[in-house]
């Protein structure tokens, strides 16, 4: 989730940006994972010309940097007349410990957001099922005792996850394809 849409205008950092020496400026968008219980140490990082900036628009490109290491673990070029690779390698080379601390701090803010908006970051086709009655929750079958253990024994992916990694969905002993149905646990 975007970091504009985590924290409310007036209180969020001022934006990112990226200037080249032919004149070209880049919003930097960065996007979080706001699943409480998920692990992960990842900013996405996507440069959106400022000259073409648009509702929805895409990015010149991207990458996924672990914050933790420094690593870029994804890359995603849309605008191969740029030279993205070498920005990308500029710009990560280029990172400060204050500019670190910045996405350590968002990152922080983006899972308190996910504990406090907690349905927020579940994927719509979920939710549309659930309420269409083609999920049943874990807790009208078993009741809720257990549902601290569920959250860390169990998992669910669709497709269009903050991750983007399709990946079945798992609801007490079946697991449900992203397209519905239940098979037997493997």
């Amino acid at each position: 989730m975007s970091y504009t849409q985590i924290v409310e205008q007036g209180k969020r950092d001022k934006a990112l940006a990226f200037y080249l020496e032919n004149g070209t400026t880049f919003y930097i968008d960065e996007d979080y994972c706001t699943n409480p219980t998920c692990g992960c140490n990842h900013v996405l990082l996507r440069f959106l010309d400022v000259r073409t900036i648009q509702e929805n628009a895409k990015a010149a490109f991207s990458f996924r940097l672990d914050i933790e290491t420094g690593k870029i673990t994804d890359r995603e070029i849309n605008n191969k007349r740029i030279g993205a690779n070498r920005l990308i390698d500029e710009f990560v080379n280029d990172l400060d410990n204050e500019t670190l601390d910045r996405f350590r701090q968002h990152l922080s803010q983006a899972k308190q957001y996910g504990r406090q908006h907690y349905l927020d970051y579940i994927p719509e086709q979920v939710m549309d099922a659930i309420a269409e009655g083609d999920i049943t929750p874990h807790a009208a079958i078993f009741g809720s005792a257990d549902m601290g253990a569920l959250a860390f024994q169990c998992s669910y992916w669709v497709e269009g996850t903050p991750h983007g990694v399709p990946a079945p969905v798992v609801a007490g002993q079946a697991v449900f394809s992203a397209s519905g149905g239940p098979d037997p646990v493997p």
